[in-house]
């Protein structure tokens, strides 16, 4: 791939469209959704939700549009939940955020110096997690992925039951009251 390429960056991201979600793959779901599918939701989400929670909605929506592209050279890496069943075997979390890192720095290479500015900017705010708008973007990539998991539990897509341990998992890791309610609303219709 050739550096300093927006084609090759272009073409690149592309493969987010062809990347399943690596949880959803190994609990069963057919049909699973692709990164970029999940990426798409996260975004939308912040666009409507970026005014009720006090956030700068361009950053907020960069940061959401933005967070995952690194996947489309690591691949969508997850954690170790192999408590849960074999086949949920993961990262440790500093091994993952290393592999994640090393592709987003391949990824700036592609697409240049000059370019990658302003996303070099926004993803790295978004891992350090420290503004409200990192702060909300990382709960938002948690909630939309609680409401993919209701909607396959729902739909009774899996082979390894979703919800009991997504839920358990996930639930203290969305922290903002507006965002709680959202959760709250999911968690009755589970029931």
């Amino acid at each position: 791939m050739p550096k300093n390429s927006l084609l090759g960056f272009f073409e690149t991201i592309n493969k987010l469209k062809h990347t399943k979600r690596t949880g959803w793959v190994l609990c069963g779901v057919k049909n699973a959704e692709s990164v970029a599918e999940h990426s798409f939701r996260v975004a939308v989400m912040a666009f409507f939700l970026a005014k009720k929670l006090k956030c700068n909605s361009e950053k907020l929506v960069k940061m959401c549009l933005l967070h995952d592209l690194h996947e489309s050279i690591s691949g969508d890496l997850i954690l170790d939940y192999s408590k849960y069943g074999e086949k949920l075997g993961g990262l440790g979390k500093e091994e993952k955020a290393a592999k994640e890192k090393k592709a987003f720095e391949e990824l700036t290479q592609i697409i240049g110096q000059k370019d990658s500015k302003g996303f070099r900017e926004s993803w790295l705010e978004f891992e350090e997690g420290k503004t409200k708008e990192a702060i909300i973007a990382k709960e938002l990539d948690v909630l939309e992925m609680m409401i993919q998991v209701a909607e396959y539990q729902k739909n009774k897509n899996f082979e390894i039951p979703l919800w009991p341990i997504w839920i358990k998992e996930n639930r203290g890791r969305i922290k903002n009251p507006e965002l709680k309610k959202i959760l709250s609303e999911i968690e009755k219709q589970m029931v």
